[in-house]
């Protein structure tokens, strides 16, 4: 399991009437998502909050196109060892 940040393009939509020159002038907003990385393919980028231990389920994720994406960075790679698992698991019995 790997913790990213991806810096995306995303789109912008605007809800009031505008001249030919203001709206070619508009532009797409650069945004980050951190968290867990899920998917990584050719036509999605997929960054979780929350992860079950085994990776077979998520929580609060989004789904960004690969074409949007400008920069990937692995911040940290994890697995979850069995000392770590017991600890814990010791910890939370206290």
């Amino acid at each position: 399991m790997q913790i990213v940040i991806v810096k995306w393009q995303d789109s912008t939509t605007y809800t009031h009437w505008a001249d030919v020159d203001e709206v070619d002038k508009s532009s797409f907003k650069i945004c980050y998502a951190a968290g867990l990385l899920v998917t990584q393919n050719e036509k999605q980028v997929t960054v979780a909050l929350l992860a079950a231990e085994d990776g077979s389920a998520y929580s609060d994720w989004i789904n960004i196109p690969a074409g949007d994406v400008l920069e990937l960075t692995v911040v940290e790679s994890l697995e979850l060892a069995k000392e770590t698992r017991t600890s814990l698991e010791g910890r939370n019995a206290q």
